[in-house]
């Protein structure tokens, strides 16, 4: 792989140009959140607090960890999956083995039965970047890549 999207924060070993923000949501399984709740309402913090994190095997780095853990969670309680499919961490939501910080384009790609998506402001927004391994960066055809992301965003790399 040349060049790759990456959602942020992105790893020291890749340099990336940042395309745009998205909003983040909250994956819960639909037994999980409260009656009464609809799609896009607030969790009750008693109800999916403290719920274990879903991730996939290649968020294994303490920075990814917190990045996608929401800010009121303690820190080290995740499932890890075991494959980076979305369908597979959203299956594990559904069985109640966890909860899932996700892109809320997740909401309207990834439909899965027994899974309520919600909005939850302390989450903020993730980045989305093109991405290439540092080493291959003065490649032409990498540097040409990164080069017309940059000129396309008006912005720089990622700052190192």
């Amino acid at each position: 792989v040349d060049v790759a999207f990456v959602m942020g924060p992105v790893p020291r070993t890749l340099v990336s140009v940042r395309l745009a923000f998205t909003d983040r949501m909250l994956a819960v399984s639909r037994a999980a959140s409260s009656e009464g709740f609809e799609t896009g309402a607030a969790p009750a913090e008693a109800e999916v607090e403290g719920q274990a994190v879903v991730l996939p095997n290649q968020m294994a780095s303490i920075a990814w960890r917190r990045a996608w853990t929401p800010p009121s969670w303690p820190s080290g309680h995740v499932f890890v999956v075991g494959e980076n499919r979305m369908e597979a961490m959203l299956a594990a939501v559904g069985a109640r083995r966890g909860v899932a910080v996700v892109p809320e384009y997740v909401s309207r790609f990834y439909p899965q039965p027994g899974v309520v998506f919600l909005r939850v402001p302390d989450l903020g927004p993730c980045t989305v970047e093109i991405a290439a391994l540092r080493s291959r960066q003065s490649e032409p055809e990498v540097a040409a890549f990164l080069g017309l992301a940059r000129s396309l965003t008006g912005g720089p790399d990622k700052p190192e």
